[in-house]
């Protein structure tokens, strides 16, 4: 397990590239390889893509993750999608808040002023910009993209604090993309 961790580790090292600035921060892109793809069917071979809801979205989700009834309260809160494995030790939520006037900009000086935030940065997953951050809090890792219609649409993958979850969880992230 650990070689195949280690080597899922490196094929995303490579895949990762700081491809341009933005006035002081520099951007991380990422792209859905056949290395990733690769790597994601060697973790999971049942492992598939799916819509994520109706946000336009799709993303590599593997086999030990599994759909979850959402509370009627965190339905009318914007969550979308709730997935857990059956012992409910690892999860992945993914919400679609109104921002109402407030851009992913405006949410990224945001997040780089709140103390529960860490590793705030620009992402560009397949072509979709996005914010990254931690949530220390929650022991979240999560990602913010905005839809054309000025929502936002965030991505939690827990627990961060474990390291083989968080090796599945950036090839889940990283397999984001645009449905169409």
């Amino acid at each position: 397990m650990k070689k195949i961790l280690f080597a899922i580790l490196v094929v995303l090292m490579l895949s990762f590239a700081s491809a341009f600035a933005q006035e002081t921060d520099v951007v991380t892109e990422v792209t859905w390889t056949d290395e990733l793809a690769a790597a994601a069917a060697e973790i999971d071979p049942d492992g598939q893509f799916f819509y994520v809801a109706d946000t336009g979205l799709m993303m590599w989700i593997p086999s030990v993750l599994h759909d979850q009834e959402i509370p009627a309260e965190l339905s009318e809160g914007g969550m979308a999608v709730m997935l857990a494995t059956t012992d409910e030790t690892a999860s992945v939520f993914v919400n679609v808040l109104d921002l109402e006037d407030v851009t992913l900009e405006d949410m990224y000086s945001i997040y780089l002023e709140e103390p529960t935030y860490s590793e705030v940065e620009w992402v560009v997953i397949n072509g979709l910009g996005a914010i990254s951050y931690i949530d220390n809090e929650y022991d979240t890792m999560n990602l913010a993209f905005e839809d054309v219609d000025g929502n936002m649409i965030t991505f939690n993958f827990s627990p961060y604090s474990d390291e083989g979850f968080m090796a599945v969880a950036t090839i889940m992230a990283a397999s984001i993309m645009d449905a169409e």
